[in-house]
């Protein structure tokens, strides 16, 4: 799976508003694993989908003034501008989708056929373990759960004859 990049707003320990777009990370390319369990109507399927996506970080980009980042256990400081390639982290998303589909095309031997339909649920997503150089104090570990949606479209071909 190729993830896009994310760009954070930032605030201070007070709430206070103080950068939009203030860091932008880039992943490494990840991994995607669904479960779908559905009922074919005909031409209409309907599924329910269960899905875990993880990425790894591959460099975090600060784009502005940072507020200083304490923790618990460790102070960090205030993060200079720049990019930090040494970078860490992993990202995941678990979503729960109920999915409808229409299918189109032709039902003959070795025709062309294909799908396109949506969906919509929930999904979470987590920032875990972020540090700017690897092995250095986490500054982020933070998730957020929300309403999710998806377009779901494709084309297929028999490569043999349907057996009645």
């Amino acid at each position: 799976m190729i993830v896009n990049a994310t760009n954070f707003d930032l605030t201070n320990a007070a709430g206070t508003f103080t950068a939009t777009n203030g860091m932008r990370n880039t992943y490494e390319i990840g991994y995607d694993l669904d479960g779908v369990v559905g009922y074919d109507f005909g031409a209409i399927r309907a599924e329910f989908e269960l899905g875990y996506r993880n990425s790894n970080v591959q460099s975090i980009g600060v784009r502005s003034l940072v507020p200083a980042i304490q923790l618990p256990y460790a102070p960090v400081g205030v993060p200079k501008q720049g990019n930090y390639e040494a970078a860490d982290g992993n990202a995941e998303v678990l979503s729960f989708m109920l999915n409808g589909m229409v299918d189109f095309g032709g039902k003959e031997d070795f025709g062309w056929s294909g799908f396109a339909g949506g969906g919509i649920g929930i999904a979470q997503v987590k920032n875990s373990g972020l540090v700017l150089v690897k092995y250095d104090a986490h500054y982020l570990d933070d998730s957020a759960t929300g309403i999710a949606w998806q377009l779901l479209a494709g084309i297929r071909k028999s490569v043999t004859k349907q057996v009645d």
